[in-house]
């Protein structure tokens, strides 16, 4: 997540926290991509939305989460989902990196036509395909929806967006008062129940909306 993540520990495939300890906080984050979101169930997980058909041979350009991108190799077993309900079991049998995004083609889309109709599709992957994390590692959908609270116990938001930074990551909850800058670092984040969908933070090192608009 867009977990605690921060530059320097972190894998291609997933999210560390540092010991830094003077995290920064964007004064104006970037727009991030969409990270990884927990679909399908208990079973799935979404790493990649289908952008375009490419070219005549049913290949097609997704926008692919980061963290994930490593795993998009020949052979991974995936599921293209549509909002309507429509749902493709398939595999990967070609992937390369076009910029930010990736060129895959897809067992079962032969030509464009067939890769025009998943257009706009999710790309799910079986939880079971996800590597080991190590120690205060987390994948972003593992945060993506979090209940955060403070030291004292008081409920501070839920973690909507993670957005990377130059310097740490930065989960972004929306609460009471708005919205909160949550520094992907050990200052800032004291705990991570995975399970129980919790984090405990820091309050001091939190930046609220209005803090931000007023510097």
């Amino acid at each position: 997540m867009q977990p605690p993540r921060e530059r320097t520990e972190k894998s291609s495939s997933r999210s560390s926290r540092s010991s830094s300890p003077q995290p920064t906080a964007p004064q104006n984050p970037p727009a991030p991509a969409k990270r990884s979101l927990d679909e399908g169930g208990d079973s799935f997980v979404r790493i990649a939305t289908v952008a375009r058909a490419h070219g005549l041979r049913g290949h097609v350009v997704v926008d692919i989460d980061s963290t994930m991108a490593e795993l998009a190799v020949p052979g991974l077993a995936i599921r293209l989902e549509k909002t309507s309900g429509g749902c493709l079991d398939s595999k990967i049998t070609s992937a390369r990196a076009s910029g930010s995004r990736m060129v895959w083609s897809v067992a079962m889309l032969g030509d464009r036509t067939a890769a025009e109709a998943w257009a706009g599709a999710a790309v799910l992957i079986d939880k079971a395909a996800l590597p080991a994390t190590g120690e205060d590692e987390y994948f972003d959908f593992e945060l993506l929806g979090a209940a955060v609270f403070d030291s004292d116990g008081a409920l501070i938001g839920t973690v909507r967006e993670i957005v990377a930074t130059g310097a740490n990551d930065v989960l972004v909850a929306h609460g009471p008062c708005g919205e909160i800058l949550i520094p992907a670092t050990r200052v800032a984040i004291i705990d991570v129940d995975r399970v129980g969908q919790r984090i405990v933070v820091d309050a001091r090192a939190l930046v609220y909306q209005d803090e931000r608009e007023g510097s």
